[in-house]
């Protein structure tokens, strides 16, 4: 965010979990995750409108809740951060996915629910780059948008 800031660009950020919190018990199944990402996507279409920039992140699992914000928005960026499950079990900072193996989350991405890779995203952001070259790669594709 403070990359568009320095670039004079206005932006919000529409961060997943906190969407979920302000939602009440928003759960993890197919229906929960898809009302979710309809809901951060109504809220980008409206800051877009606005003329801001809105940055979504979420894990948004499904490809087909994906196009249809794609498909609501002017400017769309898919951004995949291709991390293993592994990788992800073992960053697990909330314990959800130490939940969802013992059987107290059902609907899980990624353990008993599946993640659709995206199969051409925008910008794919590999494990392990650095901060400033991610921001770099999102950078450049979305000077190409404009």
């Amino acid at each position: 965010m403070a990359r568009f800031a320095e670039l004079g660009i206005a932006a919000e950020l529409l961060d997943g979990d906190a969407i979920r919190r302000a939602a009440g018990r928003v759960g993890f199944s197919r229906e929960d995750r898809r009302q979710q990402v309809a809901a951060v996507g109504a809220a980008a279409v409206t800051l877009e409108r606005l003329g801001r920039v809105a940055v979504a992140g979420l894990i948004s699992p499904y490809q087909a809740d994906r196009d249809a914000v794609r498909r609501q928005c002017r400017r769309f960026l898919e951004v995949h951060v291709a991390t293993s499950l592994a990788e992800c079990e073992r960053r697990d900072p909330k314990g959800l996915y130490v939940r969802a193996r013992a059987g107290a989350l059902r609907h899980f991405t990624g353990i008993d629910d599946p993640y659709e890779v995206p199969p051409s995203p925008d910008v794919t952001i590999p494990t392990g780059l650095a901060l400033v070259e991610a921001v770099g790669l999102i950078e450049a594709r979305f000077r190409a948008l404009s």
